[in-house]
């Protein structure tokens, strides 16, 4: 079962250097980070535009170096050893196990 785009009014228009436009849909927004099926973008490097249909249209001009530069920083986001550094975004649990021993070392030190 395919997951549903949570930004599916977003897209990217990349003004290459030979003078063509691509045209790209937002997959992700993670932290100051814009992620598209090739290229994972930032905010500083892209001009913002409200598009008729309630989304966000980010125009950016890129050259042949800036785009490989964006498609490795993609792959780096994808490797599973570095994912875990991206993932700030998410709550994290609490850890029961960690404090419940550290709560039993301290009463353990009280008594003793």
């Amino acid at each position: 079962m395919a997951t549903k785009n949570k930004y599916p009014n977003h897209y990217v228009i990349l003004k290459n250097e030979d003078g063509t436009l691509s045209h790209e849909k937002v997959i992700d927004i993670v932290g100051d980070l814009i992620e598209t099926e090739n290229v994972t973008l930032s905010p500083n490097e892209v001009t913002k535009y409200v598009n008729n249909n309630g989304g966000l249209t980010y125009i950016t001009n890129i050259n042949f170096d800036e785009m490989k530069e964006a498609h490795n920083l993609k792959q780096l986001r994808r490797s599973v050893v570095l994912t875990r550094l991206f993932d700030y975004d998410k709550e994290k649990p609490i850890a029961w196990g960690t404090i419940g021993a550290f709560a039993v070392a301290i009463i353990a030190i009280m008594f003793s």
